[in-house]
Parts: C-alpha cells; structure tokens; sequence
C-alpha cells in the first residue's frame, strides 16, 4: 500500500521533506507527494491501480476535469485555496512550473475553493 497525496504546494513539500529524514526507511517508501501537474504522478497512479477507472480530476489539469473533483475543494476550509491561489507566491511558482491552479483559464471560484 501507497499514500500519494496530489496537488502539493511548494510549502507542504518543503515541510515533508524537512522531516523525511527523521521518518522510517519503509514509511518513506510508502508516502509520496506531488505537485499540482497531473503528469507527475498519473503513470505512478495507474501502475498502482491496474484496471481502475480514475477520475477526470486525477488525469488531467483541465478546468473541466478540475471542476469535476469532490469533495469541492478538497478537505481545506472554504476560501483558503483562493486566497492562496491569488498570493504573489503562488503565481509565480505555479509559472515557473507552467502549470497548476494559475495556468490561463483556471478559477478557484470553479472547483468550489
């Protein structure tokens, strides 16, 4: 068994990685967190879930897709995902990533953030 945790901030990886050493070997081995581009964890997903029929949201970046996710905005408090998405931060990492929340079309008020 796996747990990969998609759609990561920058800051969230930062913190696991800060503790990852201080975590047993086979712990680590089974926890995995990605970015926000669904190219970064879909062939690790499907090879994990053979026959499975994933959802839109875990394919693809697409607002379509994105819109598609439940719950709405995931697990965070109402807003916090918005207000994040709009922090000079926020922009500029998710550009230099060309991809994300903030690529051209992308709403949070869409996906219910």
């Amino acid at each position: 068994r796996k747990v990969m945790v998609v759609r990561c901030g920058m800051a969230t990886k930062a913190i696991h990685r800060a503790v990852e050493p201080f975590l047993p070997a086979g712990t680590v081995a089974k926890c995995r967190l990605f970015g926000w581009c669904a190219e970064e964890w879909l062939q690790e997903l499907q090879a994990e879930m053979p026959g499975v029929e994933l959802p839109p949201f875990l394919l693809r970046d697409d607002d379509e897709a994105l819109t598609l996710a439940e719950p709405k905005g995931g697990m965070c408090p109402s807003g916090a995902a918005a207000a994040f998405a709009t922090s000079k931060f926020a922009n500029e990492a998710a550009h230099a990533r060309g991809c994300g929340p903030h690529h051209p079309g992308f709403s949070p008020t869409q996906v219910g953030l």
